[in-house]
């Protein structure tokens, strides 16, 4: 298995590990249904805090601080590994079938070295469009 299809497995694992943990946790000490406790766990890790579910115990409030900044850095991260998957796929598939795109871009701009967040960094040189020149 590739580097970045076990950085997938692994965001995954921990959005899941947090999902289940988050949802135990609530359920046992808010008293809130599992269905609840998911919803809260995905509009707080979301950063969206609608506010109609809202831990009322000093425990699961000192809990959510805790499950908020581990599961928005989670998302964060699921997020960087599904954008850079994607590009790995997507540049290989475009490399394998010999596209004229591939072809005509790659060598104004050079091979990808790293991906940074979905955006390939090229090798030694930024090259600009020649606009109006021949």
């Amino acid at each position: 298995m590739t580097q970045i299809k076990q950085n997938l497995l692994y965001a995954v694992s921990l959005i899941l590990l947090l999902y289940l943990i988050g949802a135990f946790v609530y359920h046992n000490i808010e008293g809130w249904s599992f269905l609840d406790a998911i919803y809260f766990l995905t509009v707080t890790f979301a950063t969206v805090g609608y506010g109609d579910i809202t831990p009322k115990t000093d425990i699961g409030k000192m809990f959510t601080i805790v499950i908020a900044w581990v599961g928005i850095s989670t998302g964060l991260y699921l997020l960087y590994t599904i954008s850079s998957y994607r590009e790995h796929v997507f540049d290989e598939r475009l490399k394998r079938i010999g596209t004229p795109v591939y072809k005509s871009i790659m060598p104004k701009f050079g091979e990808p070295v790293s991906s940074l967040g979905g955006v390939s960094v090229a090798r030694n040189r930024i090259a600009y469009p020649q606009m109006g020149r021949k």
